[in-house]
Formats: C-alpha cells, sequence, structure tokens
C-alpha cells in the first residue's frame, strides 16, 4: 500500500462546524496508518478553531495532518454519497497528492465487512436468548454500518428486523447507497448481491434535529432516561437519537 500510494492515507469525516463531536474513528485511522508507516491525513469539513481542544487535539497528538475543507456538495441541503466522495477524493488529491482513501465514516464494501460479521454475531445471540422476530434498531450516518448489518441479516433469511434511525440528514438516495455498500460487501466475501434499496428500512431526517453532532431535546432526554434506569451511556450524536427513535417505536 505504502510503494502504490506515496506513504499516505486521506480519511474523511464531517464536522460541519461542529468538530469538537468529532467521532475517534478518524484518530483510530491516524493511528494505525503511523503502524504501517503511512502518513496520516484528516479532511475535514469547516474553518480551523484558534485552538486546537477535544478530539481534535488527540487527532494532532497522535500525528495526523488535518486539513480544513469547504463544505462542497454539502453545502446544499443534501447531497449523494457519491458526489461528496468525489469532491473529497479531488480536495486530497491537491493537498496530499498520491493516497490511499478511506471514504466519510469508512462507508464502503470492505468497511461494512466487519458489520456483516456482526449481524451474524447478533443472529447467534439472538437465538440463544431466543429471541425471535424482534427489530434491531441502529445510528446511521453514512450508511456503511447500516448495510453491513442488513447485509447479514439478508445473506442468512434472519427473522430479525432491522431498521436505520438517520442521524446526520446528508443523502439523497439514501436507501439505494446502502444497498450498494451491502451488496459490495457480500461481494468482497464471494456472495451474491441480494440487497435491493427496497429492503433497507430507514427513519429518515425525523431525529436529526438541526444536523449531524447537534444534540436534540429528545436524544438527550432518551440519554437521560437509559442511565438513570440502567446505568448506560449513550452520545448524543448516535446512540442517543437513535434510542429516542427507539422509544417512539416501542410506544
Amino acid at each position: 500500500m505504502g510503494a502504490q500510494c506515496g506513504n499516505h492515507i486521506d480519511v474523511d469525516l464531517a464536522a460541519v462546524d461542529h468538530f469538537r463531536h468529532l467521532e475517534h474513528l478518524g484518530r483510530g485511522h491516524a493511528t494505525a496508518g503511523h503502524h504501517l508507516g503511512l502518513e496520516p491525513h484528516l479532511l475535514l469539513f469547516g474553518s480551523p478553531p484558534q485552538r486546537a481542544v477535544g478530539n481534535l487535539l488527540l487527532d494532532e497528538l497522535v500525528g495526523a495532518e488535518v486539513h480544513f475543507i469547504p463544505p462542497g456538495p454539502i453545502a446544499a441541503e443534501a447531497c449523494t454519497f457519491e458526489e461528496l466522495d468525489a469532491y473529497v477524493r479531488e480536495e486530497a488529491s491537491k493537498r496530499v497528492g498520491t493516497h490511499y482513501h478511506v471514504p466519510l465514516g469508512g462507508s464502503n464494501g470492505l468497511g461494512s465487512v466487519g458489520y456483516l460479521r456482526a449481524a451474524l454475531e447478533i443472529e447467534e445471540q439472538a437465538k440463544s436468548a431466543r429471541i425471535e422476530d424482534a427489530w434491531v434498531v441502529v445510528a446511521t450516518g453514512s450508511g456503511g454500518t447500516l448495510a453491513g448489518l442488513v447485509a447479514g441479516l439478508r445473506h442468512i433469511g434472519s427473522s430479525l428486523r432491522l431498521i436505520g434511525i438517520d442521524v446526520a440528514s446528508i443523502w439523497t438516495s439514501y436507501p439505494e447507497l446502502v444497498a450498494r455498500i451491502a451488496n459490495d460487501a457480500l461481494e468482497l466475501l464471494g456472495m451474491p448481491s441480494i440487497v435491493e434499496p427496497a429492503d433497507v428500512s430507514l427513519i429518515e431526517r425525523t431525529y436529526v434535529g438541526r444536523g449531524y453532532a447537534v444534540p436534540t431535546g429528545d436524544g438527550t432526554a432518551a440519554i437521560k432516561r437509559l442511565v438513570r434506569s440502567e446505568g448506560l451511556v449513550l452520545d448524543p450524536t448516535y446512540t442517543g437519537k437513535a434510542f429516542a427513535g427507539l422509544l417512539d417505536l416501542h410506544a
């Protein structure tokens, strides 16, 4: 990889003026890149802060070079994943040169293989607990997690019903995106493409609020309810919003 990519790795995460809430994915890639002898670069949307704090400071401490870029296609209300990915690739080539590209959220076939395998584990655990025909509710942003899970559950013909709670409200043609990534993951494992957009159950935009990584009242209430009743702590960006959706589905 290093010989082909000029010793660079490019990781792209959506910040959109909320980089203080960035997930640990970019930092994990940066750490792994150093371990492999690659030079990690993170491309973030928005403007740099006067002082690096929180996750951004940690990104710098692990040795990642951080590039802030204009929002491009996501300056509009929504765009396709492919439009944003092409834009980021171009921006990365301008700033970094030859590089190995990791798409937003790691959402491609390869990145979703782990969640395909996780779906098989979920099925095993459900059978052990004698749970059938139940809902599996998951937060979905860039789409890779949902894609891997739907690919795995569809592949084994599971009775579990999967539904994604949109936490970003970025994409147009969202079910088509998830189906494409799911089939790419299946093909990488030598399995037939069996996922259609109609197989992707999504609740879009309802629980996003003002945008990705911006806490919502319903999400915060859901977090408080679970931590006070069960001692389980959720986050406001992903699982808090998804749990708010789960509570409404249950009601």
